[in-house]
């Protein structure tokens, strides 16, 4: 999986992008996939030294990290639904995966 964080969202704000190539996985379907993210107003990605965004195994949902007000919480979102959520219980939380 590729990651390229702090890229400029369609409304100015931070955003990130992932990628998949066709390795594993049946959500591949043998082609590259890209993913883009807008976050939502106030939220960055975290530290790029961390595991900031992971794309679960078929390629429906993405989780990253996500720091607002200086602390990190972990969200969630399905790729069908333009809105990630926060997940209750991950303030502090420092990397994700699936």
């Amino acid at each position: 999986m590729a990651v390229a964080g702090g890229a400029a969202g369609p409304a100015g704000g931070t955003g990130a992008a992932a990628g998949s190539s066709g390795a594993g996985g049946a959500a591949t379907g043998g082609g590259v996939r890209h993913v883009s993210i807008v976050l939502p107003d106030g939220v960055e990605v975290g530290s790029a030294n961390l595991l900031p965004i992971a794309l679960s195994d078929d390629g429906t949902r993405v989780a990253y990290v996500g720091l607002r007000d200086g602390k990190n919480r972990i969200y969630v979102r399905t790729l069908s639904e333009p809105s990630p959520r926060a997940l209750d219980g991950t303030e502090g939380g420092d990397g994700c995966e699936f």
